[in-house]
Order: C-alpha cells, then sequence, then structure tokens
C-alpha cells in the first residue's frame, strides 16, 4: 500500500500479531486480541531512530512505531 492509503480486512475472532513494513525497515511484532465486534485502525509511522544510521541500517526492526485504535 502506498503513502495514505487504506485497506479493510475482516479477521475471525482471535490473537493476531501484526508487524508493518516499508522498503527494508519494519516495526516490532503488535499483538492484537479481537473479538467478534472488534473493529481496530492500525496506523505505523517513522521513528526519531529511523532517522539514524544505526535505526536504519543496524536496527530497522525498530524504525517503524505500530499503533492500533
Amino acid at each position: 500500500m502506498g503513502r495514505g492509503a487504506s485497506t479493510r480486512l475482516e479477521a475471525a475472532a482471535g490473537t493476531y500479531v501484526v508487524q508493518a513494513r516499508m522498503d527494508w525497515l519494519r516495526s516490532p511484532p503488535l499483538t492484537l486480541t479481537l473479538d467478534a465486534q472488534s473493529s481496530v485502525t492500525l496506523t505505523a509511522a517513522l521513528t526519531e531512530q529511523s532517522m539514524t544510521f544505526t535505526g536504519a541500517f543496524i536496527r530497522p526492526g525498530t524504525a517503524l512505531d505500530p499503533r492500533a485504535g
């Protein structure tokens, strides 16, 4: 998906682990527990660390900050 794009997914109740990716950057895993009535919005943003050499190349797994709301 491109910047600012969105999509809607339907999922059965249960526990899911999601991870954001952008090029080689990624977020730490985020665990979501959904019930039958859940509706969750996920977003991911660059962290301050992603703008450093270490954040972008040495530890790219911490470059994105996933949030569920």
